[in-house]
């Protein structure tokens, strides 16, 4: 069995599935490493200037993409690329990275909107690694549509809710559950009853947290746009953003700009269906997709107190 090496992305379930798929193609061959969403070249180059890449015979960058810079130190190492691939959906780095070959960056296919881990299933499937249809197949396709949000328009809730289990046990508990899970079940894709208390008891208290952080949004001028202002923690970002978007605050604003320390990111979430925060992430050196984006936190210059409208009074 060949010995692999996957740098996936660490804070969301699609970076998740990725490592999932890649333990139930490798099995204990895999190794896994976690990037945010601005230190995959530094973790990278860690690794590959210690040797540590040596060590395996494939390395997978999946739901993620490195710079160009990192991509033409890596063409000038026919060892390194000989051994590499790269699988990622977002189309901020289509125009560089796109044009090489080991790299794979598909927003839309035939199928509709991708994701990291239907990209990487579609690859390891073709080369009989993983089976199509079954549980697998269902796994992957709950979180493709959680992380393209599809799910909100196909009214399908059950990708969220595999979503808040992610969030209620953590990453590395998910990774080891879902890979467990998906190895015994093969025809259908279920929730254990531990998987649905767990479920249960989050969204509670979640529900509790997005309603404080509501409340706390500030409407700002932000680069041209009346933005939603709030400093948050990062599992947050998306509900508040579908609850936002519920609200008549959601015709003032045209997207949320949110702070995020524990991270070193700013979150940007659309609100009216056709603003880009994609370009307002580019500008300010990060990237995303049109309703989703992001950039560094330190790139962030904003004065709220001279920006600021007002506050909500109530959710």
């Amino acid at each position: 069995m060949q010995k692999v090496a996957v740098f996936t992305h660490g804070i969301d379930i699609d970076g998740y599935g990725c490592a999932v798929l890649a333990n139930l193609a490798y099995g204990e061959n895999t190794q896994v490493l976690y990037a945010d969403n601005f230190n995959l070249d530094e973790i990278f180059i860690k690794e590959w200037k210690r040797g540590w890449l040596n060590n395996f015979d494939k390395v997978f960058i999946t739901d993620h993409c490195p710079s160009m810079n990192l991509c033409l130190k890596i063409q000038d190492d026919p060892q390194l690329l000989e051994k590499i691939t790269v699988f990622d959906h977002h189309a901020s780095r289509l125009e560089e990275q796109g044009s090489l070959d080991w790299v794979h960056i598909i927003d839309n296919n035939e199928k509709g909107k991708q994701s990291g881990t239907s990209l990487f299933f579609d690859y390891l499937a073709k080369n009989g690694l993983v089976n199509r249809g079954g549980s697998v197949q269902e796994f992957v396709e709950l979180t493709r549509q959680y992380d393209t949000w599809e799910w909100t328009k196909l009214q399908n809730p059950i990708p969220n809710e595999l979503n808040t289990l992610a969030m209620a046990i953590g990453r590395e508990k998910y990774v080891e559950n879902m890979t467990k899970k998906l190895s015994k079940q093969k025809s259908i894709f279920l929730f254990s009853a531990q998987d649905l208390l767990d479920i249960k008891t989050y969204k509670e208290e979640f529900k509790k947290q997005v309603e404080h952080y509501i409340s706390q949004i500030k409407v700002i001028e932000f680069q041209g746009n009346k933005v939603g202002y709030i400093q948050i923690k990062d599992l947050f970002k998306n509900d508040i953003a579908q609850t936002v978007r519920t609200l008549p605050l959601s015709k003032e604003i045209d997207y949320l700009l949110m702070p995020i320390p524990d991270r070193g990111t700013v979150s940007l979430r659309s609100i009216k269906p056709d603003f880009d925060v994609s370009s307002v992430a580019k500008e300010n050196g990060g990237g995303g997709h049109k309703a989703a984006a992001s950039f560094p936190l330190y790139n962030l210059k904003i004065d709220t107190k001279k920006s600021f409208c007002k506050t909500l009074e109530n959710v």
